[in-house]
């Protein structure tokens, strides 16, 4: 008999090195990264037709980091919105939506 499992796709025991989240989200947005070194972490927010919004600059130690977005709340809602940070050498990019 053939087993058709599904592979495992979780991250247990290695987290992704970028979430935001929640997503939706409604007064707080949150960032999780995983920084290779001691390093500055710029983020920028865009509107979905690529106008800059709002940056963010955080810094972080090596390992993992969690930093909230001052202002989020402020943020027009029922849109959606581009995400992008810039840390480890690598441009990160991720799509939210404000309820």
């Amino acid at each position: 008999m053939k087993n058709n499992s599904v592979a495992d796709q979780s991250f247990a025991g290695r987290l992704k090195d970028w979430n935001v989240f929640p997503n939706p989200f409604d007064q707080q947005l949150k960032l999780s990264v995983i920084l290779e070194r001691h390093e500055q972490v710029r983020i920028d927010l865009f509107t979905v037709d690529g106008r800059w919004i709002k940056s963010w600059t955080k810094t972080g130690r090596q390992g993992e980091n969690l930093f909230v977005l001052e202002g989020s709340n402020e943020l027009p809602g029922r849109q959606t919105y581009f995400i992008t940070g810039f840390y480890n050498g690598i441009k990160h990019t991720d799509k939210i939506y404000k309820q």
